[in-house]
């Protein structure tokens, strides 16, 4: 189950992941550099030359099996070895596991997957713990990774009425207010989509979209799970009259398993 979110505003955040480094080995004129070796050489690179890729440990949940195939899978698909990332998901109960970083258990599934790469002839490295980076559940909140979350609120002038702001996106229960700000409105920017009698359509059915025009960052549309052999999704936002759109947001939410 996917949540959609259309805002007026625009949020554009792109996270790329690099799957491969391909490093060149130093030039030894006294080495073999016959075009037939070089060509091998690059067809079928060393370990230490090839493309690892990342590997996600999600939600603490890993098998022996899976640890396995996943690893017989890379070096079918030629990769040289692979970069092992224990990172927490979300999603629901069922998809979580016990495999905790540090654990017993967890050294035991290491251990496994150590010998596999040792088997299967590929590099093994992993990361120094829980996350993206040096943090981990262990960090309190106040302590990690921050993100600036904002809202909203329209209010006229000469009004002496004490003001009521919004409260922002809490994260694993943490707020820690920087700043108010106050600016002049920009055209349109206190007119909400809902407002402007937009009509939306799409070849889902039975969906109600009133929450992607509502001006609300906290409602989603909740979408049906992607089926196989579907090949794209489509909605339509029609205005009764044409109408200035400077910018788009597209906010998704993954639920799904």
């Amino acid at each position: 189950m996917a949540k959609f979110k259309s805002l007026r505003c625009v949020s554009f955040f792109c996270s790329l992941a690099t799957l491969g480094m391909l490093t060149a080995g130093h030039c030894d004129p006294a080495q073999n550099t016959s075009p037939d070796s070089l060509e091998q050489g690059f067809a079928d690179p060393a370990p230490e030359y090839g493309p690892r890729t990342w590997w996600h440990w999600l939600n603490d949940n890993i098998t022996i099996d899976g640890i396995t195939k996943d690893l017989e899978a890379m070096k079918k698909l030629g990769y040289k070895g692979a970069h092992m990332v224990n990172l927490p998901q979300g999603g629901p109960p069922e998809t979580h596991g016990d495999d905790v970083f540090g654990t017993p258990q967890w050294y035991t599934k290491v251990d496994h997957a150590v010998k596999e790469c040792e088997r299967l002839g590929l590099e093994l490295s992993f990361g120094s713990c829980v996350g993206w980076v040096a943090g981990g559940p262990w960090v309190p909140a106040e302590l990690s990774m921050q993100d600036i979350v904002w809202r909203h609120h329209f209010a006229k002038g000469n009004n002496q009425t004490p003001i009521q702001l919004p409260q922002p996106t809490k994260n694993r229960g943490f707020y820690r207010e920087v700043a108010v700000l106050a600016y002049p409105t920009l055209p349109g920017e206190d007119q909400g989509l809902a407002s402007l009698n937009v009509k939306v359509s799409s070849e889902l059915a039975g969906i109600d979209w009133s929450a992607a025009v509502d001006g609300n960052p906290d409602t989603f549309v909740e979408l049906p799970r992607w089926k196989a052999d579907e090949q794209s999704r489509t909605v339509v936002f029609e205005f009764p009259e044409p109408i200035d759109i400077r910018s788009l947001s597209m906010q998704i939410q993954e639920d799904s398993t």
